[in-house]
């Protein structure tokens, strides 16, 4: 009988050593099972994730080249749900065709893996770069010159790792070596190294040439390199501009060479008194590291109006302006039905160049023989009467070319037609 217990008692104590290694074989293979599939789930979504000593890294790569990489110097710990916080992230973009160098860094992120989103916990540190020799370098390498980033800053920014594109809904600042500014919300495509300015766009350049930018929206271009812009106004020097949209056709070096305005587009050019433009669309040409202009060709509809003590104002379907020194008002060349009405000084009213879309008698009228007789004879009445008998004087012809003094003045004007050219002076 004794014997019995002894070995129902060795039966037992071999059982709950059994069961106890059961348990112990089941709660380690389920936390076997837990870790292999948090650390599955990054490879499943096409990462390399890996945690190290030095902390934390993500990449990605696409025909052998590297689109971005994160990496975070501190641990990263893994929370319900599969995210993950990143500490002292550093970001770059090279773009699916090495063209960028683009950096974004900041002190405490938060990593979604099963949506792709980066998000930042507070301020974020952003540098665009372009990198043309990108794709003749290494992997990962960074350019051989640094050239001059465009940097911005603003809070709780979204990275996403699919698509290499990163969104920011409040404030953002920016600064480059010319210029600094500010919008409302952003967003950054990688692939197109395309910026979208959502709203309250303010922009003021420093150099080569001072000017001020406001607009509702705004569009930064990689290719072509161009900003455009809704309902915008710029300020510089001499000159007021605005239009619905405008689009600012960038150098190398990011001054302007080119802008292309569309929609009411208006126009005043300072001086001792003021000259108005007004068209549907403008062309503005500018030279120089100073980005002066040269040159601008309105279009449809143009009406132009200078002031002083001879005021004119003219009508034409285009209108051609060369500017000189300073950017001051030189000459125009009016073609497509021109219509020219200037006050004489003891005239009550004013006179302007314009362009008879709303007046096609006028134009017709302009290209007859009697016109053209009228228009010769009363310049050459004009010209012999004393300044206190001086008229106002109506002008019409296809093309007219004048000379403007002091920017705002019309000094002369000459007219070109089917029956030859006459010209009509104001010289004082």
């Amino acid at each position: 009988m004794p014997l019995r217990v002894v070995r129902l008692r060795r039966w037992f104590a071999a059982g709950a050593i059994l069961m106890i290694a059961i348990v112990a074989g089941m709660y380690f293979y389920a936390r076997w099972r837990v870790s292999t599939a948090v650390h599955q789930i990054p490879a499943k979504l096409g990462l390399d994730i890996q945690q190290t000593a030095e902390g934390f890294s993500i990449s990605k790569s696409e025909q052998g080249r590297t689109q971005f990489t994160v990496s975070a110097s501190k641990a990263v710990q893994f929370k319900q749900g599969n995210r993950a916080e990143l500490h002292d992230v550093k970001i770059v973009v090279y773009g699916k065709d090495s063209g960028r160098f683009d950096r974004i860094a900041g002190d405490n992120f938060e990593f979604d893996p099963t949506s792709g989103n980066v998000t930042a916990k507070g301020r974020v540190l952003i540098d665009l770069e372009a990198n043309p020799e990108g794709i003749k370098g290494t992997d990962q390498s960074q350019p051989s010159q640094t050239r001059k980033p465009v940097h911005l800053e603003t809070d709780d920014l979204v990275f996403n790792r699919n698509t290499g594109d990163a969104t920011a809904n409040g404030k953002v600042v920016f600064e480059t070596p010319e210029a600094t500014g500010s919008a409302v919300g952003v967003q950054y495509i990688s692939s197109t190294g395309t910026m979208t300015l959502r709203s309250q766009v303010d922009v003021r350049v420093h150099q080569p040439h001072p000017y001020h930018l406001n607009a509702d929206h705004g569009v930064i271009n990689k290719s072509p390199h161009t900003v455009v812009l809704d309902r915008v106004h710029m300020t510089r020097e001499r000159q007021d501009l605005q239009s619905d949209e405008a689009t600012f056709f960038l150098r190398d070096d990011n001054t302007v060479e080119r802008i292309l305005a569309d929609g009411d587009v208006q126009g005043v050019f300072h001086g001792t008194s003021d000259a108005h433009s007004r068209s549907d669309h403008a062309e503005m040409f500018l030279v120089g590291n100073r980005s002066q202009l040269t040159t601008a060709v309105l279009t449809g509809n143009v009406q132009l109006n200078t002031e002083g003590a001879q005021p004119a104002e003219g009508h034409a379907g285009r209108a051609t302006l060369h500017f000189g020194a300073n950017q001051i008002l030189q000459t125009v060349h009016a073609e497509d039905g021109v219509r020219l009405e200037q006050q004489r000084p003891n005239a009550i009213g004013s006179a302007s160049l314009t362009s008879p879309a709303s007046s096609s008698a006028a134009s017709s009228a302009s290209s007859s023989p009697a016109a053209s007789t009228r228009t010769s004879a009363s310049s050459r009445q004009s010209t012999s009467q004393s300044p206190s008998n001086q008229q106002d004087v109506e002008m019409t012809a296809p093309i007219m070319d004048f000379l403007v003094k002091n920017g705002n003045q019309l000094d002369s004007a000459t007219t070109t037609g089917p029956y030859g050219r006459s010209e009509r002076s104001w010289r004082s």
